[in-house]
């Protein structure tokens, strides 16, 4: 794939040009990428009632030598570095080359681009680190960074005591987990939102995932001069009535500049940025981690042999089940490997966009100003030029001498550049550690319940269509270097418990005797 953007596709942006440079007037460059936005919707809606033509002409459903070359037209469109599509009437540029994403997120972001967030239902959370842009977006990004910094991490207790049901759903333990970390390590709060599934916290929280981010769009304007928001009015009304309990470190900053003296103050956090921040952290949490550990957790039931893998080292990292520890954590290089992995194959992003402030010129491509452009991380981490068979599961890509060859803005599971996801430490972390102490525990399998393959919902997150439901059994417990046998493994890693291995240990123990008393028989005839 070529690194820069090829000046044929550039023509896209100036209808008219041959991919000969065509600047045309600055004033007009809005207009002319949405006059070749709509000549070429049209054409893509000619090109279906053509395809559908074919495929009852040829009454195979387009298969055969005509469906092979229709498939590999499709392939080569969607390995195109530059496409369009619509979000409704709005036009988006689609970039999947690596080059213009560096230049994008990073060389370019605080000159000609900014984030695309604010849809104009927010409401209360229209100050939300993940909305606003600018000079606001550094104040806060700036006053919020101590509380993901490795020193904090490493004083949090994150720990998680995990059912001991037979056939589980992946997703109401994990996020009953994440929830609880979420709020007991950032907010002091102590809900057990597993056994209190109706605590208010709990109920408001899911409330807030109900929304599809792919709603129609076309009235947001009217509605938010009704001041109405995407987000229930209900949840929002509960969290500001209570959001003392939440980020009382965020109010002490706030108290502390406030009474400083220092004519810095007003970078201190108003009330109702605090109220968005300890919303959409909790949001955050709640989703990404949650979800992200029910990936996980599906992932090492269908390869079992990576589960035994990262078992043993764990073990041999924390033996006899040690609590694990921050500086361990990241010293273990397979957890690294399988983690990342999973984030390849379901990022807790599917996509980044970002809106051009000012027209621009980036690897001989004009973007005009207003251009919403959008970078499909999903998309880009299942590419095979740079995931070879990106549909398999295989952790070996992220090790050491695999990672000199990968391209680092071709995986992009927490954003990059300035905007980034600023939790992404504390998100890992979290993730790390739950995986580490539900698999010193249990072990994971599938059964006939789960879904395979997986299926996504068509909302803006990584969700999915059936819950991930998983066979969770209990791991016999062994000292660190003690070895196994066989019937052990099976007894207990295959499904049948601990009373197996207490029969094995019988038998064994049985047939100690029978020698003993034979051996002892010889002796007295001789």
């Amino acid at each position: 794939m070529q690194r820069d953007a090829p000046a044929a596709r550039a023509s896209l942006l100036r209808p008219g040009c041959r991919g000969e440079g065509c600047k045309g007037v600055p004033e007009r460059g809005k207009e002319l990428f949405l006059l070749g936005a709509n000549l070429q919707k049209k054409e893509q809606e000619r090109e279906k009632c053509r395809r559908r033509r074919r495929r009852r002409r040829n009454g195979d459903g387009g298969e055969g030598k005509k469906g092979e070359e229709k498939k590999r037209e499709g392939e080569r469109k969607r390995s195109d570095p530059l496409q369009l599509i619509f979000d409704g009437r709005q036009p988006v540029m689609v970039i999947m080359d690596p080059a213009l994403i560096k230049t994008i997120l990073v060389k370019e972001f605080y000159t000609y681009f900014t984030n695309r967030r604010d849809f104009g239902l927010n409401g209360n959370l229209d100050t939300a680190i993940t909305v606003v842009v600018d000079d606001q977006w550094k104040r806060i990004r700036s006053a919020l960074s101590p509380t993901f910094t490795s020193g904090r991490l490493k004083e949090k207790n994150i720990q998680k005591k995990m059912e001991n049901d037979e056939i589980i759903d992946m997703k109401l333990i994990f996020s009953a987990y994440s929830l609880d970390v979420v709020t007991s390590t950032s907010f002091s709060v102590n809900i057990d939102s597993l056994n209190h599934p109706n605590d208010l916290m709990v109920v408001h929280m899911k409330k807030f995932l109900r929304f599809s981010l792919l709603s129609p769009v076309l009235i947001l304007a009217v509605l938010d001069k009704f001041n109405l928001t995407i987000f229930p009015k209900s949840s929002v009304d509960f969290f500001l009535n209570n959001r003392v309990d939440f980020l009382q470190l965020m109010m002490d900053a706030q108290a502390a500049a406030n009474n400083s003296g220092d004519p810095n103050s007003e970078k201190a956090l108003t009330d109702k940025e605090i109220l968005a921040q300890s919303i959409f952290f909790i949001f955050g949490g709640y989703e990404s981690i949650g979800t992200s550990l029910s990936f996980v957790s599906y992932c090492l039931a269908t390869h079992p042999d990576v589960q035994e893998k990262l078992y043993q080292e764990i073990n041999d990292t924390f033996p006899n089940q040690t609590p694990p520890t921050y500086d361990a954590l990241h010293q273990m290089e397979y957890l690294d490997m399988v983690v990342n992995e999973t984030f390849r194959l379901y990022p807790p992003g599917t996509r980044l966009d970002r809106i051009c402030k000012k027209t621009v010129e980036i690897h001989g491509m004009t973007i005009p100003k207003g251009t919403v452009v959008m970078i499909p991380a999903y998309v880009l981490h299942r590419m095979p030029e740079y995931w070879p068979e990106p549909e398999e599961y295989r952790p070996e890509r992220f090790s050491k001498e695999n990672k000199k060859n990968l391209d680092l803005y071709a995986f992009l599971p927490f954003g990059v550049g300035p905007r980034n996801c600023i939790a992404t430490r504390f998100t890992l972390l979290v993730v790390k550690v739950g995986l580490v102490v539900t698999m010193q525990r249990f072990r994971f399998e599938t059964c006939k319940e789960t879904p395979i393959p997986l299926e996504m919902d068509d909302r803006g997150f990584v969700v999915m269509k059936q819950p991930i439901i998983l066979k969770v059994l209990p791991r016999v417990v062994m000292k660190h270097g003690e070895k196994k046998s066989r019937r052990e493994r099976n007894a207990g890693e295959g499904g049948e418990g601990e009373e197996m291995v207490m029969e094995e240990k019988e038998r064994k123990e049985r047939r100690k005797r029978e020698k003993e008393k034979g051996r002892g028989a010889i002796l007295s005839s001789c």
